[in-house]
């Protein structure tokens, strides 16, 4: 299945919060699913850039059809602390 990655961003309470959607090329008949798939990292590290965040969205869409939107949520450190990163995440899940 073919797919289509876009990059773009929500408002959060502390900043814009970058996204990445990875939707199927194809529109499906019935209606789709929508994953919003969070990192690893513990919010300490790592990004929507590691290869097995952009390997487990590929995946599923072209298993599901499901729409995937992975968050680059801010890392704690660095005179970034809780509960920003948290943030981040609520702002794009709501």
């Amino acid at each position: 299945m073919t797919l289509t990655v876009s990059d773009t961003s929500t408002d959060g309470p502390h900043g814009a919060v970058p996204l990445r959607v990875y939707r199927p090329t194809a529109t499906p008949a019935q209606p789709t699913t929508a994953l919003l798939w969070v990192h690893g990292g513990g919010f300490v590290g790592g990004t929507i850039d590691m290869p097995e965040s952009d390997w487990f969205a590929r995946q599923v869409v072209a298993t599901t059809s499901a729409i995937i939107v992975t968050v680059d949520y801010r890392l704690a450190g660095q005179g970034c602390h809780y509960p920003v990163p948290s943030d981040d995440v609520l702002a794009v899940w709501n």
